[in-house]
């Protein structure tokens, strides 16, 4: 009897221990930091708090303030570091996800308070910063290559591959030992135009932050100037190096311009120095389209110019020498006076073949402006039934084609086939042509299964194909459970589908003895609204249910043992309360220590190391910073109610060592991460150097070299 007494002992004071723990670290974690509790966010309006659980006006604006504040200081060093040594660090710093979860949790505190253009004009400077920085790295990693290529007369093979992080675009260039000097200094002619038009651009969206938040940008584009103007003062150097430069001259024949009536262009193309230019054609970027002609052996030629989505109200047309890449020679360029007349271009259209079913392919071709010699690279939209499918450019006939695969969204029966030139503004009028289409229905098989996985969930799998076997994509199937729907899913690449599902508890009923649950099971396609015929499948599961009356029975039974064993535990426990000491900690203390008293930071400490070792590297982070606070608190004199970075202001402006200073820093910036971003992983090796460190501010011996 006497063992059993000490075993049921044991196991009680452990239970009260471990919850006076956890009951303390929570007190604790509340009243030293607001808004600090380990496990989850705070509701208590803090200014630096979630954005999520933030109501008070006053408290939200000093939150966006504060947000606000360190956006506007990750903005200025954007545009400062893109020197020539830094502008990759730049760009991995804009890019990192710190920065992208400030914007985020700033937009959101931005929709509360209504000033979403301001976290708009942010979010611009960060894409033009990143493009800025970008161009700039690869113009320099271009150079570093042309220069080696210049002093060593070759260079190894180098592949450069990089993501654009504006865009899913990604760029990859290749050298290699064929490359010649002067095509590796056309590219950097290029690239130096990416960084010309990225500089502007960023300029423009940095001076419209300034507008909205009194930020003085000067020193910011100081620098950006002085970043791009070493660049330009390179590619000068590659220009004098490499080219011949030229002189251009036009002459216009009068300053009409339509699609029907094109402008006519004399001109000469010589060196600087007047020789002549050795080349037989030359190509010339007229507004926004290349023209090719021949040049005379004086160098003259002419041209006709046909505007078509140039802006109408353009007013100086700019004239381009396009050298080709392999060239010695330098492109120049002349303006001359235009006004343009807008005009509605012809369009013909041709759909074949004209009776399709699902997933048939119809091939759209036909012309743009086919009375006038056609309309080159004009835009083009393809739809059926309303559904834009294609889109493209016309080639330099004018000629487009497409092949566009027909939809189930398209219901049977006769539809039209339009193609649009969707133009505003320009110097063609938008128009559209339209023919015919006849879609036929397609016959349809639903296969479809059910099993029981727990509880009331069940997996349901299948596959919906045409009469012919082709997989139907994309389309809902409804799950329904004795005459109830319980959800949808959608039928993927192949025509499968496969999810799990909760039957509610409303679905099916058994009587008090029977311990199983069939539920019918149908699987249902709609196709009404489509050009696929509805399809219908069905299954049969079981849910295991509880007999309640066998149950109650039961019950009842264990009730009148559980009285017993009340009544023996209560005669245990009086004689055991004779010999047990008091808990350390109750209940009343416990609530005082929530107003008054802290406890130890050693015994933060010590539970930060628990939380480590427990693999929770986040909550472990937080009471280690709650520990560093609580000493500095005491050390330094400050308050509990500041948020954590004016704390680490506060103290860093104070007579703490550097040592310290560092130590805090990085406590605060782990605490904020763990706080702020429930996604991210907080390194455990991070948090294991921040304890280490934390042993001795807390008065903890220090190892010695031997242990």
């Amino acid at each position: 009897m006497r063992g059993s007494d000490a075993g049921g002992s044991r196991m009680l004071f452990a239970l009260v221990a471990l919850s006076i723990c956890l009951v303390v670290t929570g007190t604790v974690v509340g009243t030293v930091v607001p808004g600090a509790a380990v496990g989850g966010t705070s509701s208590d309006g803090s200014a630096h708090a979630d954005p999520d659980t933030v109501d008070d006006g006053r408290d939200l604006s000093a939150l966006e303030r504060q947000l606000a504040e360190r956006l506007a200081s990750r903005a200025r060093s954007g545009s400062v570091n893109i020197s020539r040594e830094d502008a990759g660090r730049a760009r991995e710093a804009l890019n990192n996800s710190e920065y992208a979860s400030l914007l985020d949790q700033y937009a959101d505190v931005a929709n509360e308070t209504g000033d979403r253009e301001r976290a708009l004009a942010f979010q611009r400077v960060r894409d033009d910063q990143l493009a800025l920085s970008t161009a700039v790295e690869e113009y320099w990693e271009t150079h570093e290559l042309y220069r080696t290529l210049v002093t060593e007369g070759h260079v190894e093979t180098h592949v450069r591959q990089r993501t654009i992080h504006n865009g899913s675009r990604k760029k990859q260039i290749l050298y290699d030992n064929e490359t010649d000097e002067r095509t590796l200094a056309r590219q950097l002619e290029r690239e130096w135009q990416t960084v010309n038009d990225s500089h502007a651009s960023l300029v423009r969206s940095q001076r419209e932050l300034s507008n909205r938040t009194d930020e003085n940008v000067t020193a910011s584009l100081n620098s950006l100037n002085a970043s791009v103007q070493e660049i330009e003062t390179a590619q000068q150097d590659v220009r004098d190096e490499q080219f011949v430069a030229t002189n251009l001259t036009i002459e216009a024949n009068g300053a009409q311009a339509s699609f029907r009536s094109p402008l006519t262009i004399d001109g000469r193309l010589t060196t600087a120095l007047g020789n002549t230019v050795s080349a037989d054609t030359v190509r010339f970027a007229v507004g926004n389209q290349t023209i090719q002609t021949r040049l005379s052996e004086t160098g003259d030629f002419d041209l006709r110019y046909r505007p078509t989505t140039i802006t109408a109200n353009t007013s100086n047309l700019t004239v381009r020498y396009r050298p080709e890449n392999e060239s010695i020679y330098f492109g120049d360029q002349r303006t001359t006076p235009v006004t343009i007349e807008q005009v509605r271009p012809d369009i013909t259209v041709n759909a074949t073949p004209t009776t399709v079913r699902y997933n048939d392919t119809i091939a759209v071709s036909g012309r743009v402006g086919a009375n006038y010699g056609g309309a080159a690279e004009v835009p083009y939209l393809v739809s059926l039934d309303g559904r834009v499918l294609a889109n493209g450019t016309t080639k330099t006939n004018g000629m487009y084609n497409s092949t566009v695969a027909v939809p189930a969204s398209v219901s049977e029966g006769d539809r039209t086939v339009r193609v649009d030139v969707p133009l505003n503004g320009q110097a063609l009028l938008s128009t559209n042509r339209t023919t015919a289409s006849s879609i036929r229905e397609t016959a349809t098989t639903l296969d479809a299964s059910a099993v029981h996985t727990s509880g009331r969930s069940i997996r349901v799998s299948g596959s919906f194909l045409t009469d012919s076997g082709q997989p139907v994509i994309n389309q809902d199937i409804a799950v329904v459970a004795n005459g109830t729907t319980i959800g949808r899913v959608s039928t993927g690449p192949n025509g499968t589908f496969e999810t799990t599902l909760t039957v509610p508890q409303s679905v099916g009923s058994t009587a008090v003895f029977e311990s199983s649950l069939p539920i019918a099971i149908e699987f249902r396609y709609d196709g009404s609204a489509t050009n696929l015929q509805s399809a219908q499948a069905g299954a049969t599961v079981i849910l295991p249910t509880l007999p309640w009356g066998l149950i109650g029975g039961a019950m009842l039974a264990i009730i009148v043992v559980l009285a017993g064993g009340v009544v023996i535990g209560r005669k245990l426990l009086a004689g055991r309360s004779q010999h047990v000491p008091d808990p350390a900690v109750d209940i009343d203390s416990l609530t005082a220590q929530r107003t008054g008293s802290r406890v130890d930071s050693t015994s933060l400490l010590d539970t930060a190391r628990r939380y480590l070792d427990a693999q929770q590297s986040a909550a472990a982070a937080r009471v280690a910073y709650i520990a560093l606070r609580q000493q500095l608190s005491t050390d330094v004199g400050r308050s509990a109610g500041q948020t954590p970075w004016e704390f680490y202001r506060d103290c860093a402006d104070s007579d703490i060592d550097e040592t310290t200073r560092e130590t805090l820093q990085r406590a605060t910036e782990l605490y904020e991460q763990a706080r702020f971003n429930s996604t991210a992983s907080i390194p455990a090796d991070a948090v294991d150097e921040l304890l280490t460190e934390l042993g001795p501010m807390m008065g903890e011996p220090q190892a010695s070299d031997g242990e």
